[in-house]
């Protein structure tokens, strides 16, 4: 019989209050403890340690989603594994503060943890979810498990979302947590990322209670209905998936180079042509500038519930006007270069994602308005708002929301603009940005990749510049 272990964790002085999942304990009063590792993200080496490939079935009946998900997992470590981790989101994400703050809650069921010998041990703890192991998993091989759950959607008043509903998921499946000398999993928060990202190849199955329009990360072919299919994606960082009701939403696809962009809007309005227009015209600035869009598709919903994930874009719902900022599509796109064609460390290194990315959405702008004061209004706001923090690459536990947010999204953009503007502007940047994507592509990176990538780059030592806002390694 699987056993459960869950323990109430102390509330956090910071970010929105998160109820642990309580479970009961299964068997005749078994319990196994795991030793989690303290969370010293900082040491952490770049390569990954623990990749993860996913072959997945899903039930969608009334709102539950049943999950029975194959998790095949290699150890590409030096290591001799006891057990195996997991950044298990959905399970962290069932509170009232989660709600208010995102709309919606997750209620999970974890129903069973097994590998072909049957049932496993296993703790789960906020996103925390660690797999004890019959043998252990020597270095270079590779482990089969399967975890059987359900999810259920709560809107913000506690109301089970189902048969009339739209549904996102985002966060759903375990995510192969970061192996450094033991799993690092990181305290789940709502306003960043925490899993430390990999690469992962998906097959998913699913059936549905009534035909759906079926939105997802991989390249998900012709818009229809559908209530039964498979998805499958090669090397992608997450994978979303949404289930809309087509009497609910309208469609307008529009090819953009070799990629199809497919716009999804609420029915009862109208595509914004400013907003399509911008996202058409921003997607090519990026792929002329930066680098082309691997993907031969993305998806850009008119809608709240999905933030920028693999090649599915929530763009904002619409303003009383039928109106989205294009500062806003903008800036969603750029992540999708350099938010998941990069992978760095959200607990130290978010910034090479979040500040370049706005940076050339910003650069895009300037472009739109012709005026570079106004394409980087926003950071300046945001600086004047709060005290930004000293270090971009400060430990994500040393700050809070509002010291993030202003970091990354207003003095980090200031810095980068400056500096470019001293090397010759935005066509130096570009260069600089596309030759760096183009080095790092699909690769992890972090601030000291950076910043010797720069001194190479522009022949010279940068260090007096980086080290007003970047803590570096000692040369």
């Amino acid at each position: 019989m699987t056993m459960l272990h869950d323990e109430q964790k102390p509330e956090r002085g910071y970010g929105p209050a998160f109820l642990l999942i309580l479970v009961m304990l299964v068997g005749a009063g078994l319990v196994y403890y795991f030793v989690l590792r303290e969370d010293d993200v900082t040491k952490a080496d770049l390569t990954p340690d623990a990749t993860a490939n996913y072959d997945v079935e899903i039930n969608l009946y009334n709102g539950d989603l049943d999950v029975s998900a194959e998790i095949e997992v290699l150890n590409d470590s030096i290591d001799s594994w006891e057990e195996i981790g997991f950044d298990f989101v959905s399970s962290g994400l069932h509170d009232q503060g989660i709600s208010i703050f995102l709309g919606t809650s997750l209620e999970t069921r974890l129903n069973s943890v097994t590998d072909s010998e049957g049932d496993l041990f296993y703790k789960l703890s906020n996103n925390r979810f660690l797999i004890q192991l019959k043998e252990p998993l020597e270095p270079g091989e590779k482990k089969k498990i399967s975890v059987v759950y359900t999810l259920r959607i709560q809107d913000y008043d506690g109301r089970h979302l189902g048969f009339e509903d739209d549904l996102f998921f985002s966060d759903w499946y375990p995510k192969i947590a970061q192996y450094d000398n033991g799993w690092v999993i990181p305290e789940l928060k709502v306003y960043e990322e925490t899993g430390y990202p990999t690469y992962s190849d998906f097959s998913i199955r699913y059936k549905l209670d009534d035909p759906r329009l079926v939105i997802s990360s991989a390249v998900d072919g012709e818009i229809k209905e559908s209530s039964s299919g498979t998805l499958e994606a090669k090397q992608i960082k997450d994978f979303s998936i949404s289930f809309l009701k087509p009497v609910n939403w309208t469609s307008t696809p529009i090819d953009v180079n070799d990629t199809e962009m497919r716009f999804f809007w609420p029915v009862d309005g109208k595509l914004d042509q400013t907003a399509a227009y911008g996202a058409t015209n921003a997607f090519d600035f990026y792929e002329e500038n930066i680098g082309d869009h691997p993907s031969q598709e993305m998806d850009l919903l008119a809608t709240s519930e999905v933030g920028s994930r693999t090649n599915v874009l929530g763009m904002g719902e619409a303003d009383l006007n039928g109106e989205i900022p294009v500062e806003s599509i903008a800036a969603f796109l750029a992540y999708q270069w350099f938010g998941q064609n990069l992978l760095t460390n959200p607990s130290t290194d978010a910034w090479v994602s979040v500040s370049l990315s706005d940076y050339i959405a910003s650069a895009y702008m300037t472009e739109n308005y012709e005026d570079e004061d106004q394409a980087f209004q926003s950071a300046s706001e945001y600086v004047k708002r709060v005290e930004p923090a000293e270090y971009a690459n400060t430990p994500s536990d040393e700050w809070d929301e509002w010291s993030y947010g202003v970091t990354l999204y207003g003095k980090t953009p200031l810095l980068l603009r400056e500096f470019f503007n001293d090397k010759g502007g935005e066509e130096a940047a570009f260069r600089f940005l596309s030759a760096f994507l183009k080095k790092y592509q699909f690769q992890h990176v972090n601030s000291q990749t950076f910043a010797s990538f720069l001194d190479d780059y522009f022949e010279g030592d940068q260090s007096e510049w980086l080290e007003t806002w970047l803590k570096l390694d000692e040369k």
